[in-house]
């Protein structure tokens, strides 16, 4: 998710990279609220156990 988090770092460096790395990969804070609106305006007979919200720019190994 896109934050002001690096604003706070000393290290410049690090600032940099994190900030780069935000701007490539992090997901817009409206596109988060609106995966959770849709999640909780499901009818009442639905429930909804997980919600994993992730970016589709990187794919992840594990």
């Amino acid at each position: 998710m896109k934050t002001d988090f690096a604003n706070n770092l000393k290290n410049e460096a690090m600032k940099t990279t994190i900030q780069k790395g935000m701007e490539q990969i992090a997901i817009n804070s409206i596109a988060i609220a609106n995966a959770v609106i849709y999640a909780i305006s499901q009818p009442s007979d639905v429930e909804i156990g997980d919600i994993i919200i992730k970016t589709k720019l990187i794919k992840f190994v594990i």
